[in-house]
């Protein structure tokens, strides 16, 4: 499983095109010659970029479950929405699909940001409204995601 780190300012120009920062080309290297797969955002108006090494998982996991299930199909169908392939060229440029760039509101200003073995995505103002929260919204968040067995989680990170 990949990692990728980081958030990144960028810029769309006229077409389209992204410039990826070079230390996140640094982590995607590896990644370059298989490409990548963008789509609509699970939860938010952002895409999501995938290694497709990435995707594949994601649509093999799909794949186990029924498929006469219409509720596994219509996950599957919503999942996908919007997905393309896409390759980042020899000049670090990703070019997002015009409706994509539509469906995420992209301008001119976007913000790139990894979650964990996903980049999303997302014009600079949409990302700001939908991460302006507050420490307390935060807090609760943490303890949700990292709290375990009523164990707490401190401040450097290991588990009192």
């Amino acid at each position: 499983m990949i990692n990728i780190i980081g958030t990144f300012n960028c810029k769309a120009d006229a077409k389209g095109r992204v410039t990826i920062p070079s230390s996140l080309m640094s982590q995607l290297a590896p990644l370059l010659n298989d490409g990548f797969v963008i789509k609509h955002g699970r939860f938010s108006h952002c895409l999501e970029l995938y290694p497709k090494s990435e995707y594949n998982r994601m649509m093999m996991q799909l794949k186990e479950k029924d498929q006469f299930d219409p509720d596994n199909v219509r996950t599957l169908r919503k999942f996908v929405e919007g997905a393309q392939l896409v390759n980042i060229d020899d000049s670090n440029r990703l070019q997002i699909p015009k409706a994509l760039a539509e469906h995420a509101l992209i301008k001119k200003e976007v913000k790139i940001t990894s979650t964990i073995n996903i980049i999303e995505i997302w014009d600079k103002e949409s990302y700001d409204r939908a991460n302006d929260i507050n420490r307390d919204e935060f807090s609760s968040m943490l303890k949700t995601a990292f709290g375990k067995n009523d164990k707490s989680v401190s401040q450097s990170g290991t588990t009192q």
